[in-house]
């Protein structure tokens, strides 16, 4: 995974992030993204800057509510990115923690599960799906809380021909808020 992750971070690519409250889109963003050398994600938008909020009272009391929107998504997605993409740290506690099972996949292929409860945070749960061959993520499905929130994180992967394994598509949902974030990375080019 380790190995994988530094591979990744010499690739360009886009993704879409979509962010739905109550069933309705509110945003819709394509960024382009890379790596810098220091291995951070470093993000160019490729869709045009929303409009200026209606100014006076109304203006800034919808200004503050989309400041708190945008802080909730944030802390959102930075949860969600260590389930995503677990450090070495998370891999060596998944380890010692985790039940495996082996077994054939929808497409007869074969695949080993990890499932573990207290991964990321106390109460959490978190299933793995790996293509026991390649030693890859497949599927990823956690269910975690976020201020005092039921948060589900959901993650479909692919791989690059003859490179790394990359979070093609990715669901993040707060219940409580009636919140939904799908991001989806594609166009993979490397540096």
């Amino acid at each position: 995974m380790v190995e994988n992750a530094a591979e990744l971070r010499q690739y360009t690519f886009k993704q879409r992030t979509e962010v739905s409250m109550n069933g309705e889109v509110k945003s819709v963003r394509l960024d382009q993204v890379r790596f810098d050398l220091d291995g951070k994600m470093e993000r160019t938008p490729l869709t045009p800057v929303a409009a200026e909020a209606p100014r006076g009272l109304r203006g800034k009391m919808a200004a503050k509510k989309r400041e708190e929107a945008a802080d909730f998504v944030e802390r959102l997605m930075s949860l969600a990115r260590r389930y995503l993409a677990p450090g070495r740290g998370d891999l060596e506690k998944l380890s010692s923690k985790a039940e495996i099972w082996k077994g054939r996949g929808a497409t007869g292929n074969q695949q080993v599960r990890i499932q573990a409860t207290d991964f990321v945070k106390s109460g959490d749960s978190f299933v793995w799906t790996l293509d026991a061959v390649a030693k890859l993520p497949v599927r990823m499905e956690a269910r975690t809380e976020l201020d005092g929130d039921p948060v589900t994180i959901t993650a479909e992967y692919r791989t690059l021909p003859g490179g790394p394994n990359y979070v093609a598509r990715a669901i993040v949902k707060s219940a409580r808020k009636e919140l939904e974030v799908k991001v989806e990375s594609f166009d993979y080019e490397r540096n």
